[in-house]
């Protein structure tokens, strides 16, 4: 009798559940097909009747746009706050424009927020950049290995977002850490904290590999992995797995960046960006924060998973990239 009535309220539980689903189904705004480069995504953008490729980085908290795309979109320019200090591409920016006719895909949008840049992008072929800001009050799904961005609408119910596997799928909050989308996983069972970027490979700082794993540049398994122009060397290391709730990625491609001894203590601090070290200046200074994170989690292991950003839960549901 008891078999009974629990299969029938498990019957009633499920009825109300497939009925609040219906409720507040996933409601898809638009979809966009993206290009998947080694380090880095492109998506097209409309302004108007010109099309023109930007990189899209969820680890960017602003849009950019180059000032020459601006001029011929016909965007509103005004000046920012000369409080706020923003270097982007080894640009000071210092304007703020507002695009007329902006479409993504398929999703419109009017006066969306660019910071300007005063020259080029380092690559000829984009136009600028468009970050998580974009974002704040849309959900989206990044599916990089069929090349696709999809936008939802926040509206939906709770934990009802993964349709495209029946496989089961890991549950990942995040939250931003200042401008910064952060999260927290596991690296060789050690708990970090990760930023999330689409714009590089996976990094993660030689002090932190010290202070977790008691390896430096001399470890066994360490092996160089190139020098960049500033003299700052690389390393890898064969790291077993990057763990996200119940799933792992085996093996991540993760590179290790040699750096001094730093401490950072999340807490802000007076600072003259334009100045030379050494030097004081007769200026306002701005208030700078430093915010600790472990690494930075990119392309090289992004490309692995399937993702789907809910903005309103905060949370990233998660699974293997290809999973049905």
């Amino acid at each position: 009798m008891r078999q009974i009535a629990w299969l029938t309220l498990c019957g009633l539980l499920a009825t109300w559940s497939n009925a609040q689903a219906a409720d507040c189904p996933l409601k898809m705004l638009g979809t966009v097909d993206i290009k998947v480069l080694p380090n880095e995504l492109q998506v097209p953008v409309t302004f108007g009747d010109a099309q023109k490729n930007f990189i899209f980085d969820i680890g960017s908290p602003f849009n950019l746009v180059t000032q020459e795309t601006a001029r011929q979109a016909g965007f509103h320019i005004q000046s920012m706050d000369p409080n706020i200090t923003i270097h982007s591409f080894g640009q000071k920016v210092e304007r703020l424009g507002y695009s007329p006719k902006f479409r993504l895909g398929s999703l419109p949008g009017d006066d969306v927020e660019f910071a300007v840049l005063p020259g080029e992008m380092p690559e000829n072929d984009v136009a600028g950049l468009l970050g998580i800001r974009l974002f704040e009050r849309l959900d989206f799904e990044l599916d990089i290995s069929r090349a696709k961005l999809n936008i939802f609408s926040p509206d939906h119910c709770p934990e009802q977002v993964v349709y495209w596997t029946k496989t089961g799928f890991a549950e990942l909050p995040f939250r931003r850490d200042g401008a910064l989308l952060s999260t927290e996983m596991l690296l060789d069972g050690k708990p970090i904290r990760a930023t999330l970027s689409t714009r590089q490979g996976s990094v993660i700082g030689m002090n932190v590999v010290r202070q977790l794993f008691g390896l430096d540049g001399n470890s066994p398994g360490m092996v160089p992995a190139g020098t960049a122009p500033n003299g700052r060397k690389y390393y890898h290391y064969p790291f077993k797995g990057l763990t996200v709730d119940a799933l792992t990625i085996n093996h991540p491609d993760i590179l290790i960046e040699d750096e001094d001894p730093a401490i950072c203590n999340n807490k802000p601090r007076l600072e003259d960006e334009d100045a030379p070290k050494g030097h004081v200046v007769d200026k306002p200074m701005n208030y700078v924060t430093c915010y600790s994170v472990d690494m930075d989690v990119g392309l090289s292991v992004l490309r692995k998973l399937h993702v789907y950003f809910s903005s309103r839960e905060k949370i990233m549901y998660v699974t293997p990239a290809g999973a049905q």
